[in-house]
């Protein structure tokens, strides 16, 4: 009788250990596939392409403009004390305008999204103190200092606008600052996409920018 308590109370012990080592195993394979690195590429734009534009990154806006600013190339001919990058040589300049015009990147991850899976989100922004060009209003070449605000999706390659992931404040500061973000998406989005845009309520539209640099996106271990 003793015996065979003594082999149950081994049986169990047993069962219960190989059940502990295999969520230990679960656990750390779990944590080997949330700690993958970060999902964006060329998160710092230093990478250009053929056309001096960061590979990996679609630029978009709604109406005709110029290209998309890129520093160093840009600065170095039309812009003094420019502001430091905050990761590598590279940052991008997004603007709005007084004729509605938005500028906004997007970049198609490797990775869906996976639904309801918590991610966190790191992003430099700052505004560019030395960003000039011509006024819709005016027809001259003005400021664009008005404070923008920087608004980060997720969505689709035809549908970028789906899920608004966060929106700042207003944009003000040449100083750079740096925000995590945590969110859980709602659908498996494959693009993820930075828009400048008007401070809001909005009575007129103005000229503003906004600069970003040093993008992470990770997903948050369980």
């Amino acid at each position: 009788m003793l015996t065979e308590t003594i082999l149950h109370i081994t049986s169990s012990i047993y069962k219960h250990f190989g059940l502990l080592i295999l969520l230990l195993a679960i656990s750390s394979c779990q944590k080997e596939n949330c700690e993958e690195g970060n999902l964006i590429k060329n998160a710092s734009f230093e990478n250009l392409n053929a056309q001096d534009f960061p590979s990996d990154w679609e630029y978009s806006l709604f109406q005709m403009q110029d290209p998309i600013i890129v520093d160093p190339v840009y600065t170095n001919s039309k812009f003094t004390n420019d502001p430091n990058a905050i990761d590598g040589d590279n940052y991008i300049i997004l603007k709005v305008t007084d004729n509605e015009t938005l500028e906004l990147i997007t970049q198609e991850l490797d990775e869906n999204f996976e639904e309801m899976v918590s991610y966190k989100l790191k992003v430099s922004y700052a505004q560019n103190p030395n960003v000039f060009g011509p006024s819709a209003s005016s027809q001259m070449n003005v400021p664009y200092l008005l404070p923008a605000v920087l608004r980060i999706w997720a969505g689709y390659k035809d549908s970028i606008y789906k899920f608004l992931i966060h929106e700042t404040n207003g944009i003000e500061d040449s100083n750079w600052i740096t925000e995590e973000i945590e969110y859980s998406p709602d659908e498996n989005y494959t693009h993820l996409s930075f828009e400048a845009f008007y401070k809001t309520p909005l009575i007129i539209t103005y000229n503003g920018n906004v600069m970003i640099d040093d993008i992470e996106l990770q997903k948050v271990c369980p």
